[in-house]
């Protein structure tokens, strides 16, 4: 139980640490909400890849698939194309990279690290011959409410990620895929006992892939 819990309580430590070195500026609002608009991205692809290691897998890709995404939505945007649109090419570009590397792991039997050591590189050349290593500009003023804005006195941002881990929480815990992700390691412990227990389908098993 302890070790479950020493990631928490090594956060909490570290926090009262933090407050007690620095509080007049550690515990400010502006720093505060600095931590969280800076951490808010690592911690949304944090949940995706919750569901792939569930899964029995890894990603190393999903900073290139981030990078990838980000870009082709940047690019809609700055080409005319609405907001939503933007984010809507974005995330569909992150699904079919992330669908990509679970359907090469479960079709092709490769190993995951293989697979997305090789896509890592893959994606980040390709995003870079698209930008040709510049970012993206005139992209909508209002798009920068999504990193800037706040939402009742709390950072938007924070806002998204809260939503996120709930949804996640809810789909491991309370939906058929839920199920699927921990099912690896379930199978694993059953196969002696069980020789003809039967694999959930491929889809299903690119599916944590597809939401890293």
């Amino acid at each position: 139980m302890i070790q479950r819990l020493l990631p928490f309580l090594t956060l909490i430590a570290l926090f009262i640490g933090l407050s007690i070195a620095s509080p007049d500026h550690f515990l400010s609002k502006t720093n505060l909400s600095s931590v969280v608009r800076q951490t808010a991205v690592i911690n949304l692809m944090a949940l995706g890849m919750t569901l792939v290691i569930i899964a029995g897998g890894i990603d190393l890709s999903v900073g290139s698939i981030l990078a990838m995404g980000g870009l082709i939505g940047t690019m809609a945007m700055a080409k005319g194309q609405p907001i939503l649109m933007g984010v809507f090419l974005g995330v569909l570009t992150g699904c079919a990279c992330g669908f990509l590397n679970g359907f090469l792991t479960t079709r092709l039997k490769i190993n995951p690290f293989i697979v997305t050591l090789g896509t890592l590189g893959i994606l980040r050349g390709t995003t870079l011959i698209i930008s040709n290593g510049l970012p993206v500009h005139e992209i909508p003023a209002s798009f920068s409410y999504l990193g800037e804005g706040n939402l009742l006195g709390v950072p938007f941002v924070l806002w998204v990620l809260v939503f996120c881990a709930l949804l996640v929480h809810m789909i491991l815990e309370h939906t058929r895929l839920g199920r699927y992700a921990f099912f690896p390691s379930t199978a694993l412990r059953m196969s002696p006992i069980m020789p003809g227990f039967r694999w959930p389908s491929i889809q299903r098993r690119c599916t944590p892939f597809a939401a890293c």
